[in-house]
């Protein structure tokens, strides 16, 4: 493997984008976020059940799909944006108001429920090194919390519901728009 693979990525080398679920989706580019994007996926996607015998260990069972917790921070702008003047806002991205208003689901099957593509792009900062992207296909925010401060912030807790994310690798082109050459892995 090359050493330009290897290399280990910080902040600088990542991307998060909010799509909707329309053909040609809708996005809203994050700027500003802390570079703290964080989910926890759990092997198998099922949870280990420990069964006791008088509590002692007795075995192990399978339990319950879980979905993936997902969250991230980013420095406050704006709740609303105006057209025209300013970009969408990941506050209207994810609460499917103001210039998102019109937004569709990307959860055809979720009894009215509104979630969203999270795609994050991690770039190996070498010129046509492969990359690698992380898409949290059926993002539901549960929660968007804002805090005064300098600067003020949004907190975004929420959750894909899959029990695993879509990874895949590309190249340089394949992260503007080329969808040939890369490979996927997905473990649903």
């Amino acid at each position: 493997m090359a050493e330009t693979e290897t290399l280990v990525k910080s902040l600088r080398d990542g991307l998060l984008k909010i799509l909707d679920g329309t053909g040609t989706p809708n996005e809203v580019e994050l700027v500003c976020d802390e570079g703290n994007l964080a989910f926890t996926v759990v092997p198998g996607g099922k949870e280990v059940k420990q069964i006791l015998d008088r509590g002692a260990l007795s075995h192990l069972r399978y339990g319950d799909e879980k979905p993936i917790p997902v969250s991230f921070d980013l420095k406050f702008k704006e709740f609303i944006s105006i057209a025209g003047t300013t970009p969408k806002t990941v506050y209207e991205a994810l609460m499917k108001v103001g210039r998102c208003s019109t937004w569709t689901s990307v959860i055809a099957d979720g009894g009215g429920v509104y979630g969203v593509k999270l795609e994050f792009n991690i770039d190996t900062p070498v010129s046509g090194a492969v990359s690698e992207r992380v898409i949290f296909n059926k993002f539901v925010p549960e929660s968007v919390d804002f805090k005064e401060g300098d600067p003020n912030t949004l907190s975004v807790k929420g959750f894909d519901f899959e029990t695993a994310p879509e990874i895949d690798k590309h190249t340089e082109d394949c992260a503007t728009g080329c969808e040939t050459g890369c490979e996927t892995a997905q473990e649903d």
